[in-house]
């Protein structure tokens, strides 16, 4: 019994954190994507930190491919979390790595200039 509330009481933070992320992503406006990876965010609502794109459009072979391609397009500014099973991904745009804090339309031309093509 000791050792049950011991296992117990370790487990639930992390039992607490996977639920609050679970709620958090729900709650992330969307963005698009095209084929040429291109990503707009709504130029209609405030800027957040995070975006959910639906990747059912692209054509990933599967997904390692999927989280190959979005690894190779994350850089300082923006990363990608991959959920190849829900076929989404989370944008992260790290507001806080600009030498100064810039504005939607600042992010917005940022995403358009690292598209693909």
């Amino acid at each position: 019994m000791k050792y049950l509330d011991k296992f117990l009481f370790l487990l639930c933070p992390f039992l607490f954190a996977f639920s609050s992320y679970s709620q958090v992503e729900a709650s992330y406006p969307s963005a698009t994507i095209n084929s040429d990876f291109c990503v707009n965010i709504s130029m209609d609502s405030p800027l957040s930190e995070f975006y959910t794109i639906d990747i059912s459009g692209l054509s990933f072979e599967s997904e390692l491919d999927a989280v190959n391609k979005f690894g190779f397009i994350c850089n300082n500014f923006i990363t990608y979390v991959v959920n190849y099973s829900e076929n989404k991904v989370i944008l992260h745009l790290h507001l806080d790595r600009t030498y100064e804090p810039m504005n939607l339309e600042w992010w917005g031309d940022y995403l358009d200039s690292r598209c693909d093509s």
